[in-house]
């Protein structure tokens, strides 16, 4: 999927119940240093892109290697690199 700006990652969030709230508060929680969150609907897909400076290569290789950590169930959601 392409991104909307350089850095971005995309999280495919269809499987969860949480809020778009909940998720914003979790990234955040998690991903302190990217830049923006937005919540792109892709058919049925509920899809999140996550924005870091191009620079913090270490932040969106985490994002792809370590995902998204939702406690509660144990359950991790890897992200993908967005396409520029």
């Amino acid at each position: 999927r392409n991104g909307r700006s350089p850095g971005s990652v995309i999280f495919d969030v269809s499987s969860r119940s949480e809020t778009q709230l909940q998720l914003l508060e979790l990234i955040t929680a998690q991903y302190p240093l990217r830049r923006g969150t937005i919540f792109p609907k892709e058919g049925p897909k509920h899809l999140c892109e996550v924005n870091f400076h191009p620079e913090l290569q270490d932040e969106i290789s985490r994002a792809c290697d370590e995902g998204l950590l939702f406690e509660k169930d144990n359950t991790v959601i890897l992200a993908s690199r967005a396409e520029d």
